[in-house]
This record gives C-alpha cells, structure tokens and sequence, in this order.
C-alpha cells in the first residue's frame, strides 16, 4: 500500500493523543491516579448508555470496555477500596453482581469532567470549531469502519509471549 508510512503516522498520532489525553485527565484531579479518574468516567458512560437505577452489571462492564473480567475486576476492587465505586446484589438475580459510582465516586468524576470540559474548550478555541466540529465526524467515521471491519474478522489468537512460554516450560 502506497500509504503506509502515512498508516504509520496515523497509528502513531492516535498513540500520542492517548498519551495527551491521559495527561490532561491527571492535571484535571492531580489529587487522584489517572487511571481512576478515566475509569470512573468509562463506568458513568456504560451507565448511561446501558445501565439501570444508576448501576451496571460486572459482566456487563468488562463487555462494554472490551477489558478482560480479571482486569474489571481488579479495578473496580481499587475503586471501591478508594470509596468511589460499589458492588451491590441484583435484586432481580442475587447470583449478578452490580457496580455503581458512590456519591464520592460521582462527586470526583463532576470536577474532573468540569476541569476537562474546560481543557476541551480551550483546545478547541485554539483549533476553531469548525476543524473540531469536522475532526469529530471524521473520527466517528475512522472509529465505525475500523469496528466493521473487526465485527467482520474473526479473532485470532495473539501470539503468546516470552514471558507465558517461560512460565507454561516451568510447569512440564
């Protein structure tokens, strides 16, 4: 393909904007990790998006952020060590668990959704809502036909690492 060092660049621009974003989310509450802060938020999505009286199923959360169980899992234990998040019983299946923002969860996650909206605001008075506005579209665009395209490809196992190789040669 003739675009491949452009295919590159790409990857690499979306690499950095993760990385600019995740700085932002910790300029926007220094006082929390970074990764509670973005959780919290990804938890309120779901939620919104998916959720009922406030609160989502576990399983539900690992599906919807495309993290493995064992890695919600272990997140949301740190949350709700913090105080932010809690696990409480289906009422309509006690066999589910349920996950919801506490009041202190929901209360740090309204000022670093302000702090960021402010960010926002400024980068895009820097950019002009026009580029913003288009920018969006065309991202929704990238985002819906880079997920067709995974919808249509089954999934392949990822090669095993050293790391895995080394312990499963330990157990023989």
């Amino acid at each position: 393909m003739e675009n491949d060092h452009a295919l590159s660049d790409l990857l690499q621009l979306f690499w950095q904007i993760r990385k600019t974003v995740q700085r932002s989310i910790q300029q926007a509450d220094p006082g929390n990790p970074r990764g509670d802060i973005a959780m919290l938020e990804r938890l309120h999505y779901v939620i919104r998006q998916s959720g009922q009286d406030g609160a989502v199923p576990v399983s539900a959360l690992a599906e919807r952020l495309r993290m493995l169980p064992p890695a919600v899992s272990r997140t949301l234990r740190q949350l709700e060590d913090n105080g932010l998040v809690e696990r409480i019983h289906d009422p309509a299946d006690h066999r589910r668990a349920l996950v919801r923002l506490t009041e202190k969860g929901e209360q740090i996650r309204l000022q670093a959704e302000d702090r960021m909206r402010d960010y926002m605001h400024r980068v895009i008075d820097r950019v002009g809502e026009e580029t913003f506005t288009r920018m969006l579209a065309d991202l929704t665009t990238w985002e819906q036909a880079m997920q067709a395209e995974l919808d249509q490809t089954p999934d392949t196992p990822a090669p095993e690492s050293a790391q895995s190789k080394h312990s499963r040669a330990h157990e023989i």
